[in-house]
């Protein structure tokens, strides 16, 4: 995989990962020499390979009479291309995405879809992200929310925490056992 720093992306700016994506399909950001980010072309986000658990976990779900959703910053033909990749079809129930509303996560009215496409309080809803960011905002709107930290990363101090963090899909389980 191609890498970037920090400073490199600072002073070539976008050409800086142009140059690296035209050599493979993703490429890693490295800040202070520890790589933090992977940056891929959009398009890539069609052809996403879902981690091992998550086909089990959302059968399990499904099974269990759960509505599934997925509320994204990607338009509805990314969404339904993503979902269509990791094998996902007709698992879910809601495939939202902010594109309507002009306006992306972390603003309130992005998480109030949430609210819209389901007829539930945001407490009623579990929102799921591996993005501490998305699930800090979602927590801020009032959802009940889990944090799957896969990668073992500090803990982004903004004001407020996730109701629980898991290491990996299945700990969505753990609320509805």
């Amino acid at each position: 995989m191609s890498h970037i720093s920090a400073n490199e992306l600072k002073t070539r700016g976008v050409a800086a990962i142009e140059q690296a994506l035209a050599m493979q399909p993703e490429a890693i950001v490295s800040v202070r020499g520890k790589d933090r980010f992977v940056v891929l072309e959009l398009a890539q986000y069609q052809h996403l390979d879902a981690f091992p658990e998550n086909l089990a976990v959302l059968q399990q779900l499904k099974a269990q009479g759960v509505p599934i959703g997925i509320l994204s910053n990607g338009d509805a033909a990314m969404l339904q291309a993503a979902v269509h990749s990791a094998g996902f079809d007709g698992l879910l129930d809601h495939l939202i995405s902010v594109d309507p509303i002009r306006k992306f996560k972390t603003h309130p009215e992005a998480y109030a879809l949430g609210e819209h496409a389901t007829g539930l309080a945001a407490r009623d809803i579990l929102f799921v992200s591996c993005n501490a960011w998305d699930a800090l905002g979602a927590t801020w709107y009032g959802y009940t929310t889990l944090w799957v930290n896969r990668y073992h990363l500090p803990f982004e101090e903004l004001g407020t925490q996730p109701t629980r963090t898991g290491r990996d899909l299945r700990a969505v389980l753990e609320f509805f056992s």
